[in-house]
């Protein structure tokens, strides 16, 4: 598990596990995030903008 953020935001699940900020419980780590698409009209078209590649995570 990554270290633990003590400002993190609690209970934001993340499924994109490639993610530096996702903690591999499906937890997101980050101290904020921002989601785009002014435009969605359901859970699918949001953008989470805060993801960064965990360079860690690729084979």
């Amino acid at each position: 598990m990554k270290n633990q953020n003590p400002d993190q935001i609690n209970h934001i699940k993340c499924d994109a596990y490639n993610c530096l900020y996702n903690d591999g419980t499906q937890s997101c780590l980050a101290e904020s995030i921002k989601v785009e698409n002014p435009t969605a009209k359901k859970c699918g078209d949001t953008l989470c903008s805060t993801f960064k590649l965990d360079k860690n995570t690729i084979k």
